[in-house]
């Protein structure tokens, strides 16, 4: 099937569209919500025939729109932005800004046609909220602790002592929920169990590596892992 590739750049707000024509470029802006999002939809219906969408990876923003795409079944990608820089750069761009980031996009995914986006699992998306959210209450349990020593006054270091039981409290059940969460889930169980059987890797780095990672069959051989996360030297 031959496909149309269409270049997205998303943004807090908002996200720019990328159409090659003959001559030129057909560009749109849409407003980074639902409405916005079907009125994307209906204008791919209407204008393009198979569509394949492309964006680059922006953490949630970009994740929550390709999810929306595969739930109406138009097929899209997220590439490494690092690819699409080193692509404007060949192409020696002198300006940037959405509109020519959404054109670079549709050009890249024209030379280079990419892997097709794979949505995150239920529990995996479950996972990846219930770990910033313990993350953020571990980091501000060591805030109130630290104020502990230097707290002056019986009241105020009565309340503090409360709140930091409070949070302690929730940081337990929150470890409970991602305890839960993962045994609800056979494979991730499976994943779980293997990867905290390796010496020095307890729950909370397990539970942070099972909602970073792919689907690992995607991964072909064990090189290509430390090098998804970051930790592959490289020479130079």
């Amino acid at each position: 099937m031959n496909y149309k590739f269409i270049g997205i750049d998303v943004s807090k707000d908002k996200f720019d569209v990328a159409i090659k024509k003959e001559h030129g470029y057909n560009n749109m802006v849409f407003s980074r919500n639902e409405t916005g999002l079907k009125k994307f939809i209906t204008y791919l219906e209407e204008n393009v025939e198979n569509p394949w969408c492309c964006m680059e990876a922006t953490g949630h923003y970009s994740e929550e729109i390709a999810e929306y795409l595969v739930k109406v079944q138009v097929p899209c990608s997220i590439i490494n932005p690092m690819q699409i820089k080193n692509f404007a750069r060949s192409k020696l761009l002198r300006n940037k800004n959405d509109i020519l980031d959404a054109r670079i996009i549709t050009d890249f995914a024209l030379a280079n046609p990419p892997r097709k986006f794979e949505p995150r699992s239920k529990s995996q998306n479950e996972l990846r909220g219930l770990t910033k959210l313990l993350s953020t209450l571990k980091s501000h349990l060591v805030q109130l602790k630290n104020k502990l020593d230097s707290m002056q006054g019986d009241i105020a270091k009565k309340y503090l002592i409360e709140s930091i039981a409070e949070l302690e409290q929730k940081i337990s059940d929150l470890e409970k929920e991602l305890d839960k969460v993962v045994k609800n889930d056979s494979e991730m169980n499976e994943q779980f169990k293997l990867i905290t059987s390796i010496p020095g890797i307890g729950s909370i780095i397990s539970y942070s590596i099972l909602e970073r990672i792919p689907d690992i069959k995607l991964f072909t051989h064990a090189k290509q892992f430390p090098a998804f996360i970051g930790v592959s030297p490289k020479q130079n």
